[in-house]
């Protein structure tokens, strides 16, 4: 990433990365289950194999020592955030089938979701999520599946150029309200502050002109695309107060993240390494492992190596995830 590129996308992850680096210092030197829910606390003192889990042609993860296993766990999944990773990579070695519960796309407006997250933490379960710089991540997006329309599997018409797809209204109520599939903009504040397509705040300065604004709105002078100030704090406060384990999709591969989850999801591992085991075909390699795996579907080739969003389109990318 370009030096100036990367000052200015790193000034946009705000206190989520913040509130992650604290969470994950926090792990490192406390016990970890000092921070879980109090019925997961109990501890084993020798680690063992998961009799059962998703998993079919590779092992279940041994469990670690000194902690004990989710009997829930709740995963909040963020779209472009490595969620196919995460899911094929680590909770199939660690979870039954129901034992798993996951949200893809939702704003926690939504009442299934809201409803089903609540449901784990008061029965003793675990809410996990991963962000990712929201920059890379709306790059990510068009050129995973932006360039036409979604889910089109063969392509035959112009790709629609990036500065395009970045005027599109990606959240508005037009888009299923709190379903926020294809939304780029402040998308975790949208979906932690329960966005459901409709303004949430009115910009004193200028009527950005992206959605219609209820009456009786907040004016807000950081509100942009119906979210402001007020829903930031929300965003924030669910993190800290809903969901207890948070990571970054871009150290999904880093010893310290990998020990963290082990630490706190509790399997083996040694310092971040975890144990290289034998596959159905015979194959070896390590599990669980998070190294990243394309997600099904999209449309489009790999970004191109040289490409990189002109600085008007950049400037457009940090007003839009300004929050």
């Amino acid at each position: 990433m370009r030096p100036r590129r990367r000052a200015i996308v790193l000034s946009l992850v705000l206190a989520f990365a913040g509130l992650l680096g604290r969470r994950q210092q926090q792990g490192r030197q406390q016990e970890p289950h000092e921070l879980l829910p109090s019925s997961i606390r109990r501890l084993s003192s020798e680690p063992s194999r998961n009799q059962t889990c998703i998993a079919k042609k590779f092992p279940c993860a041994d469990l670690g020592k000194d902690c004990v296993r989710p009997s829930s766990l709740f995963f909040l999944k963020l779209r472009g955030c490595g969620g196919k990773t995460i899911g094929e990579g680590l909770f199939n070695h660690i979870l039954d089938r129901d034992q798993l519960v996951v949200s893809e796309g939702w704003s926690l407006a939504h009442t299934p979701t809201m409803e089903r997250l609540m449901a784990t933490r008061s029965s003793g379960g675990l809410v996990m999520a991963a962000l990712r710089n929201p920059i890379d991540r709306a790059i990510s997006r068009y050129w995973f599946e932006g360039r036409w329309p979604l889910f089109l599997k063969s392509p035959d018409t112009e790709p629609l150029p990036f500065h395009a797809w970045l005027l599109r209204d990606h959240c508005g109520a037009k888009h299923h309200g709190a379903r926020l599939w294809d939304c780029t903009e402040n998308y975790y504040v949208k979906t932690l502050a329960g966005f459901t397509g409709e303004a949430l705040c009115h910009s004193p300065h200028a009527d950005d002109g992206t959605m219609q604004t209820p009456l009786g709105v907040p004016s807000d002078p950081r509100c942009h695309g119906g979210v402001g100030q007020r829903e930031l704090d929300k965003a924030k406060s669910v993190l800290e107060t809903l969901v207890h384990v948070v990571i970054l999709s871009e150290d999904l591969s880093d010893p310290r993240q990998i020990a963290y989850l082990g630490d706190t999801l509790c399997f083996a591992h040694h310092e971040g390494q975890t144990p290289v085991v034998e596959g159905t075909s015979g194959q070896r390699r390590a599990v669980p492992s998070l190294h990243s795996r394309r997600p099904a579907g999209g449309h489009t080739r790999k970004r191109p190596t040289d490409w990189e969003p002109t600085e008007r389109e950049m400037r457009t990318l940090q007003e839009n995830n300004q929050l």
